[in-house]
């Protein structure tokens, strides 16, 4: 009756192993066939990502908290290419990603795997580009308001209510967040997004989940979208420096 039930056992992992490898395989397919319509490469391999800021296969790590996270950091189906914008061709990458955090010890001791995806753009300007992130407000912003740490407002107060901004140069993300984006992203549903040291990050809006394949497309065209909006006299103003 045991080894019947090692044997159950045995061959219920089993079929979650063989269900779980079916899945990626068909993600990959599905994510191969996005890059092709986009005419980027697709590129599946895992990439470790090192503590020490740069990928395994020196593929250098964009400064944002969410690839500081955790251990055993990873990314996977990778769409590389580029977009257009202000007359360059941007480098651009699309990635599956994971990292763990364990807590605890000994008998307590528990990790917890966190997936979600991003699209990672090389913008033109290098580091003359300010610090900036904007994401859905949330409950624990509208307490941190009430604390008295509140994020940057904007004249449009259905804006203000639905995004928390924040960005170390106000005056850069009000010339950036001009009443043409504001539109624009209350129209759009946008992604999370934020910028540092040159680069533009762009993650699901609702928290740490990885797109469907169709999503990949869509942050793609969004991004494009959301640099045609960019005032011209910010672009200037970052090329001429």
């Amino acid at each position: 009756m045991e080894i019947l039930v090692v044997l159950g056992v045995v061959l219920l992992i089993a079929g979650f192993a063989w269900a779980g490898h079916r899945a990626r395989m068909a993600r990959r397919a599905a994510l191969a066939a996005t890059a092709a319509s986009l005419g980027m490469r697709f590129r599946p391999e895992d990439r470790r990502w090192s503590t020490g800021g740069f990928f395994a296969r020196e593929t250098v790590l964009a400064p944002f908290p969410l690839f500081d996270r955790g251990h055993s950091r990873c990314s996977c189906n990778h769409i590389e290419g580029t977009l257009r914008a202000w007359e360059h061709d941007l480098s651009v990458t699309l990635a599956d990603y994971s990292y763990k955090i364990t807590s605890g010890s000994g008998k307590n001791r528990n990790t917890t795997t966190y997936s979600t995806s991003f699209l990672l753009l090389r913008l033109p300007f290098g580091g003359r580009v300010p610090g900036l992130k904007v994401r859905r407000e949330n409950f624990g912003d509208r307490l941190a308001a009430m604390a008295g740490f509140e994020d940057i407002d904007f004249e449009s107060a259905e804006f203000s209510r639905r995004f928390h901004v924040s960005s170390p140069d106000r005056r850069f993300a009000y010339n950036l967040i001009d009443p043409r984006m504001i539109e624009f992203l209350l129209d759009t549903h946008p992604p999370e997004f934020a910028l540092n040291e040159g680069w533009l990050l762009v993650t699901p809006a609702d928290g740490l989940h990885r797109w469907e394949p169709e999503s990949f497309s869509a942050a793609c065209e969004w991004t494009r979208d959301f640099l045609a909006r960019w005032p011209g006299f910010v672009v200037n103003d970052l090329s001429a420096s």
